[in-house]
């Protein structure tokens, strides 16, 4: 079996993806690795890279990449990632990248699926406090909606499969879990994650640069606050 795939994305993107269907931490090291290549030897007409758990997909301008004299684009941005895999598969490097501190408020009121969490897995609400901070967490991607962070993962005890129908409306800041996963919906959203707490931050701000709050590549940890310092939190700019 080959150890990726590649294919184009229509006419103006393409994607490689690795071989497998698990969450691989040594995976999105390669992926990073692979990004910063890029960034580091774009080709004429590169717009922008996007990670997922098993893949990396790069956008460019064809009008750009043809003017520049290529006449097959996508084999020239094909060749690319393969020469950005052929590095990053090999070569993990230690990437900068920002840690972020997310306050959460876990009581009932905005965890509404805490209680059903704490009788599914037999803890008390102070115990998956306690395991969901206390841990750090990468950034696996961001998708679904802008700003909302794939984060990975929680400790097993926490583990609970998403809701067989997803709710109507989730509120902008809930924090979930779905199966290993945690993450953090960004706006007023359908969405079937088990929901244990909101953040009063915003996940996504167009007036801030960048909008997204978190990054692919990042890392996360959480920290309670009461309601208190909620509602505080909230009203700031």
């Amino acid at each position: 079996m080959s150890e990726y795939s590649i294919f184009s994305l229509g006419d103006q993107a393409v994607s490689l993806e690795i071989t497998g269907h698990e969450i691989d931490p040594s995976v999105h090291a390669t992926l990073m690795s692979m990004k910063q290549w890029l960034e580091k030897n774009p080709f004429t007409g590169m717009q922008d890279i996007v990670l997922g758990y098993r893949s990396i997909s790069v956008t460019f301008d064809l009008f750009a990449v043809t003017n520049s004299g290529v006449s097959n684009v996508s084999a020239i941005v094909k060749e690319k990632l393969v020469a950005a895999f052929a590095v990053g598969k090999n070569q993990h490097t230690q990437l900068p990248s920002r840690h972020v501190k997310i306050p959460v408020c876990y009581n009932e009121k905005f965890g509404m699926d805490i209680p059903a969490l704490c009788e599914h897995n037999g803890l008390s609400v102070d115990e998956v406090v306690e395991l969901h901070t206390n841990k750090s967490y990468n950034v696996y991607l961001v998708g679904f909606l802008p700003g909302f962070p794939y984060l990975g993962f929680v400790d097993h005890r926490l583990e609970m499969p998403r809701h067989p129908s997803p709710r109507a409306i989730v509120p902008a800041g809930s924090v979930g879990i779905a199966g290993k996963q945690t993450g953090i919906y960004p706006f007023d959203s359908p969405g079937g994650w088990q929901i244990i707490g909101r953040t009063p931050l915003k996940m996504f701000d167009p007036h801030r640069m960048p909008p997204v709050l978190i990054e692919a590549g990042d890392t996360v940890t959480f920290f309670s606050i009461d309601e208190q310092e909620f509602e505080r939190l909230q009203k700031l700019p």
